[in-house]
């Protein structure tokens, strides 16, 4: 276990930045949506995204660590949320105040709720899987046995009957030796629903700060 640990670790991915165009597909029950989307990420502080479909801007989103905006342009309608939003819907049931952090170390293709405690593991070619039994249940972590880079990631709440499944392939080595997922499967259950999000990054850049902007029109409908 402890090896294994070490050698993930030296492929974390500690940046201050992260920018990317990925092609994305979500569906979640009427939901069937194929689009472009535009992400920024700034460590601690937010992360910033914009959706295009057939070219034209659909919507934009800005989650910090306490509070979620979702622009929807086509309706000229937004939304004004608590992080409890997200924590709800991705099943973050961390309860320590580091949700957001969470959030974006898991689109970076970082490992979350990991740590070397009553960890267990076995080899199942061409992956080593790491097992960890938690308060709200279990998680599992299939790194792959040459790189030591994620495959997938699985959370198991059995508190709140939730499952977060995250995949991860197509990892390209950069040019400042940074190994990154290109693609990422990401599946979601709980009691009522079932929601897929695939995003698969064309451009990609680390450390490079940018602009955000997020602006509200004033005759955009608040939706509660």
């Amino acid at each position: 276990v402890k090896k294994a640990l070490e050698k993930l670790e030296n492929n974390h991915l500690n940046v201050e930045w992260f920018s990317g165009k990925a092609n994305i597909k979500i569906k979640d029950g009427e939901t069937n949506l194929k689009a472009t989307a535009y992400v920024k990420m700034r460590k601690d502080s937010v992360i910033w995204v914009l959706v295009k479909k057939l070219g034209v801007e659909a919507g934009r989103a800005l989650i910090r660590p306490d509070s979620v905006f979702i622009i929807n342009k086509l309706d000229k309608q937004y939304y004004a949320l608590s992080f409890d939003f997200l924590r709800e819907r991705l099943g973050f049931n961390a309860g320590d105040g580091s949700d957001f952090n969470k959030l974006y170390d898991a689109l970076l293709g970082n490992p979350i709720w990991f740590s070397d405690e009553k960890m267990k593991i076995k080899n199942e070619a061409p992956n080593y899987v790491l097992k960890q039994k938690n308060d709200f249940g279990e998680n599992l972590y299939f790194v792959d046995a040459n790189q030591f880079v994620l495959s997938q990631m699985q959370w198991n709440d059995s508190e709140l009957n939730q499952q977060v499944n995250c995949t991860y392939k197509s990892y390209k080595e950069l040019d400042n030796q940074l190994i990154f997922s290109y693609l990422r499967q990401i599946n979601m259950k709980n009691q009522d629903t079932v929601s897929e999000l695939e995003l698969d990054f064309s451009k990609v850049s680390f450390n490079k700060a940018s602009k955000i902007k997020f602006e509200i029109p004033e005759h955009y409908e608040r939706l509660d």
